[in-house]
């Protein structure tokens, strides 16, 4: 039997156990279902609570790059900026394509030449952690006059943004 009590700021588990008391943070709850908790695989990982608190930590404060986090921030990007429609149409380019293979980095596996709407590439971005649909984004709103530039200026403007949101 398990009882679990919700506080303001943790999750405390109580389980009998075979005549015996368990009690303490949400990872001892896993005793009660007689299976181990799930191993972390990842070399580094941090899992913070409502609060902002950090309850579990693996190598939490090594740098780590960046990854599907930039692509939450484009997503972020494109959906605060109301003047946005998600239905508008952007071609996918070779370049973005070039890049993923370039960097080896992650895909959604964009064909050249189709064309999808601003909100299948958000998906493209954030399901599969496609950088080609977060290059097409972008490219597509960044300002200047090269992709390079545009890409750029995008993430100026992502920085300043996480700035703002103290991140």
């Amino acid at each position: 039997m398990t009882v679990r009590i919700l506080s303001k700021r943790k999750t405390v588990v109580a389980a009998v156990a075979g005549g015996a008391l368990l009690a303490g943070t949400p990872l001892v709850a896993w005793a009660a279902y007689e299976t181990p908790p799930p191993e972390v695989t990842a070399s580094a990982a941090t899992l913070v609570d409502g609060e902002g608190e950090t309850v579990f930590g693996k190598n939490a404060d090594n740098d780590r790059p960046m990854a599907s986090t930039v692509k939450i921030m484009v997503a972020t990007m494109i959906l605060e900026d109301k003047s946005i429609s998600l239905d508008r149409q952007i071609t996918v380019k070779q370049e973005y394509r070039d890049y993923v293979e370039d960097h080896h980095a992650s895909t959604a596996d964009l064909q050249t030449g189709d064309k999808l709407t601003v909100g299948q590439l958000l998906y493209a971005a954030l399901l599969p952690s496609g950088a080609d649909a977060a290059y097409a984004l972008a490219d597509t709103f960044g300002e200047g006059a090269t992709m390079e530039q545009r890409a750029q200026s995008f993430v100026v403007d992502m920085n300043a943004k996480s700035h703002q949101m103290n991140l």
